[in-house]
């Protein structure tokens, strides 16, 4: 049996010249991630949500945000109460990210999926706003 055997030689220049690219990468890796970081993803990211985008990354620091949706709108046992939450009156305090539903928006309706009328939403997104909370927005089409 007739066995060939390649052996591949590579100077110490080469092996040295690997190592660094190798060591740099490890150093610098975690500096340029940190910077990546402070901006979204996208390179044409409006000014708002580069600001949505940092601030969302500071609060990260002061511990979980947690969200309910149509939250100011009704709950066990009410309906369309001013400033109630039923996250309010279990942990004493409002959830720091209100979502809303706006299927049915898009057809002219005075209702949401969800049966909460757009124009008391509305004032439940500027409640949540003057509370620095985080608004988000769903449309799914009816």
């Amino acid at each position: 049996m007739n066995a060939k055997i390649n052996f591949v030689c590579i100077s110490n220049d080469y092996l040295l010249h690997c190592f660094m690219k190798l060591f740099l990468l490890l150093i610098l890796l975690p500096v340029t991630k940190n910077f990546s970081q402070d901006l979204p993803a996208d390179k044409r990211a409006t000014k708002e949500t580069v600001n949505l985008y940092r601030n969302l990354k500071i609060l990260m620091s002061k511990g979980t945000m947690f969200g309910h949706q149509d939250d100011l709108a009704y709950g066990y046992g009410w309906k369309y109460e001013n400033s109630r939450s039923d996250i309010k009156d279990v942990t004493g305090d409002y959830p720091a990210v209100y979502g809303w539903e706006l299927g049915r928006i898009e057809i002219d309706q005075p209702v949401n999926l969800d049966s909460v009328p757009f124009d008391k939403m509305k004032q439940f997104i500027k409640d949540g706003y003057e509370r620095g909370c985080c608004n988000y927005y769903k449309l799914a089409f009816e």
